[in-house]
């Protein structure tokens, strides 16, 4: 199959929106990923923190 001259190349993948939605969404990702990871992993040791101190307390 000759890829290159296929109708969705030419007229969707090979335009330049689209690679500007490319470029965007790569971007996008490495900017609100950390960003995601920190916050998962932040509430997870403030919960693990929080329980801690209420077992102290009850105990």
């Amino acid at each position: 199959m000759d890829f290159y001259h296929n109708w969705f190349y030419e007229y969707v993948l090979n335009t330049e929106w689209f690679l500007w939605i490319v470029v965007g969404a790569i971007f996008s990702i490495n900017i609100i990923g950390p960003l995601f990871l920190w916050r998962i992993t932040s509430s997870k040791t403030k919960t693990d923190v929080t329980d801690a101190v209420d077992s102290k307390e009850n105990s």
